[in-house]
């Protein structure tokens, strides 16, 4: 029995834009060379007589049904790829989230340690936060934050530790934790300087 495909053999063996290989010229004359044609006539006769021997094989449409099985395998097995990566990322982003826990928890426990034998910790965490800027970034912030302290009628930041007695009165108005900080950081520069001397 002869394949009823095999008549069409020929007829469809031009590349188009959907046969892999195929070359599409702007021009209009869009001819690939004499290896890609025949690439793709082999394929496409290798699909033909495929889809004769299922045909032979099943009927119309148990080659159909065949084929839809074969799609719906492949469909599975790119959402199961897809779903074995996706649960991959997932994975490794809660293990960098645990590790964020951890470290976070060894971070407060160094700072309650540092509590404990006496260091503020609001000033601690500036300074960690300052150490951690580029230094002409955090010269221009020095700047414009004693420009604006003098501005309102504050201290500028930048004041000689030498400058700043002991026993300043407290301010007037009501102190922020910023201002503490720096008053208590500069107290203790001021202990510590006193005490190598």
């Amino acid at each position: 029995m002869t394949n009823p495909w095999d008549r069409h053999s020929g007829a469809f063996d031009r590349p188009s834009s959907s046969v892999p290989g195929a070359t599409a010229d702007v021009s209009g004359d869009a001819r690939p060379d004499a290896a890609e044609a025949g690439d793709a006539a082999e394929r496409y006769r290798g699909i033909v007589s495929i889809a004769g021997d299922l045909v032979g094989e099943y009927g119309l449409s148990g080659a159909l049904d065949v084929v839809e099985s074969i799609a719906a395998a492949a469909r599975d097995e790119q959402r199961d790829a897809t779903a074995t990566e996706l649960v991959s990322y997932l994975e490794r982003v809660e293990r960098l989230i645990e590790e964020r826990k951890a470290i976070n928890s060894d971070i407060k426990d160094v700072l309650k340690e540092a509590n404990g034998r006496g260091f503020n910790v609001p000033t601690m965490r500036w300074m960690i936060e300052r150490r951690a800027k580029d230094p002409d970034e955090v010269r221009e912030g020095d700047a414009l934050l004693a420009i604006y302290e003098e501005s309102v009628g504050g201290l500028p930041v930048r004041v000689p530790l030498a400058a700043v007695e002991p026993d300043t009165p407290a301010p007037k108005r009501k102190e922020s934790a910023r201002s503490k900080a720096l008053r208590e950081a500069r107290a203790f520069a001021s202990a510590a300087s006193t005490t190598t001397h």
